[in-house]
């Protein structure tokens, strides 16, 4: 009870309640979750609840919350409570708040020039938050020409994606190339022929018998002492692929005999040369013999043309060679 009383000495008795609450209220927090949420999370945030308790004056609210919603991986409390006496503590910060929903970047790589094997095309993933799950591969191995190719996506640990970059060209070609020889045709150095490369993966030929010919095309030169020899020739396209032709060196398919052409002006066969048809010597005698030949001229009413020829090969040869261009046979 308190008594009241005025300047004239009037009183009166109170009866009076009094509360005194000098003690804190508690509070626990809930709501965190290791878990990522992500772009595509329903809801988009992480809500963290404190709950309030208090023995003596009570809690204003029994619960409150705080809803995070942009990107974190942090510890994180719902606020302060307060009881009705105007006590009032911050809940524990100790609940994980994890949200990524930035996606990962990725960098392509693996593109190749012309190759004769199997591309593989890399994705390699970026993330600062919750981090990638991995880098991303694709091999290519079919014969072809691919452009603006992508290795495939990336993801990161909440759950969020992106296509890498459809940059990366990729071509490739298992073929050999084969090559062909043109006609053989003689000449005075010996027989020549030209290879005739050929491509049909796409990468194009870059060395025809170990010359890079812009067409294609090498042109040869064989002895004539490797006539009925087999010869290996080597070709390799853009993609590494190389091939070995075989030809058997000969006279040419269309190529016919010299034949019998004036030398001296005598008839020589360059096929079969007669050592007494080329290559001669003349003197006048009455008689031609010891290996001379009458030529059937006489002189002075009297004196017979005698010729003795010796080494055929180097006079016919040449004479048949101009007249027979590039038909001519090797004797």
């Amino acid at each position: 009870q308190i008594l009241v009383t005025d300047i004239a000495g009037n009183y009166v008795t109170v009866d009076l309640d009094a509360y005194l609450d000098l003690t804190l209220p508690g509070c626990s927090s809930g709501g965190g979750n290791d878990a990522w949420l992500n772009a595509s999370s329903n809801p988009g945030y992480r809500r963290i609840t404190g709950t309030c308790t208090d023995g003596m004056s009570s809690c204003t609210t029994t619960t409150i919350y705080t809803d995070y919603s942009t990107d974190m991986n942090e510890l994180k409390g719902p606020g302060t409570v307060s009881d009705k006496a105007g006590n009032s503590v911050g809940c524990p910060v100790n609940q994980r708040v994890r949200i990524d929903k930035t996606a990962p970047t990725c960098a392509s790589s693996g593109g190749t020039g012309w190759i004769n094997g199997t591309a593989t095309l890399v994705g390699t993933c970026y993330d600062n938050l919750s981090g990638c799950t991995g880098n991303i591969s694709r091999t290519i191995s079919s014969e072809g020409v691919f452009t603006n190719q992508s290795p495939g996506a990336v993801y990161d640990y909440a759950g969020n994606g992106v296509g890498c970059p459809a940059n990366q060209n990729v071509y490739i070609d298992k073929t050999p190339p084969s090559c062909s020889f043109g006609q053989q045709k003689a000449g005075e150095k010996g027989i020549s022929f030209r290879i005739k490369c050929r491509d049909s993966g796409g990468s194009g030929i870059t060395r025809c018998d170990g010359e890079y010919y812009a067409d294609g095309k090498s042109s040869k030169n064989v002895d004539k002492s490797e006539i009925k020899k087999s010869k290996n020739y080597t070709v390799t396209d853009g993609a590494g692929n190389s091939n070995t032709c075989s030809i058997n060196v000969n006279h040419g398919p269309n190529a016919t005999y010299c034949g019998t052409h004036d030398c001296n002006p005598y008839n020589c066969n360059p096929y079969s040369c007669n050592p007494y048809e080329c290559n001669c010597q003349h003197k006048t005698a009455q008689s031609c013999t010891g290996g001379w030949v009458d030529t059937g001229q006489i002189f002075d009413n009297a004196y017979k043309d005698c010729k003795k020829c010796s080494t055929c090969y180097q006079t016919c040869y040449h004479t048949c060679y101009q007249q027979c261009a590039n038909t001519c046979y090797y004797p």
